[in-house]
């Protein structure tokens, strides 16, 4: 069994993954997935199954948009798979759902951003310390 990373539409958008086959660039669709170049072979013998269907769980049918380079050993990214959160049956798509005191923060899941402008890295390096710190203030007191 393999593992899949359930991620936001848009994260290939941020990574910017290279591609060998397919659409790497534009946002996932609910029932897309993209995988490795290893996984492709795997599970279709070829380097670009795009447009064929993968079966998650063999139940969730999920539409291969895009084909990625493998990852190098040195990358903390420990996935081949990578699908659209949005799909309804994921466990992203219920934590997304959770609204109001109960929705929280989720401690396993990564938060990618991709700054325009490096000059921004201080202010945001900032509003994630004072954002962290109001949050843990505020679990302490609950």
């Amino acid at each position: 069994m393999e593992l899949v990373s359930w991620a936001d539409p848009d994260i290939l958008q941020v990574l910017r993954l290279p591609a060998v086959a397919g659409d790497a660039n534009g946002p996932l669709p609910a029932d897309g997935i993209v995988l490795t170049q290893r996984m492709a072979r795997k599970f279709f013998g070829r380097d670009n199954p795009v447009g064929e269907v993968l079966d998650i769980d063999r139940q969730h049918p999920m539409v291969v948009t895009a084909v990625l380079r493998d990852l190098p050993s040195n990358t903390h990214l420990n996935t081949e798979i990578i699908a659209s959160g949005k799909a309804a049956f994921t466990g992203l798509a219920r934590i997304d759902a959770v609204v109001g005191p109960d929705a929280g923060i989720r401690t396993n899941v990564y938060t990618y951003l991709r700054l325009t402008r490096p000059e921004a890295i201080a202010g945001v390096e900032q509003g994630l310390a004072d954002f962290a710190e109001r949050i843990c203030a505020s679990s302490i007191r609950a």
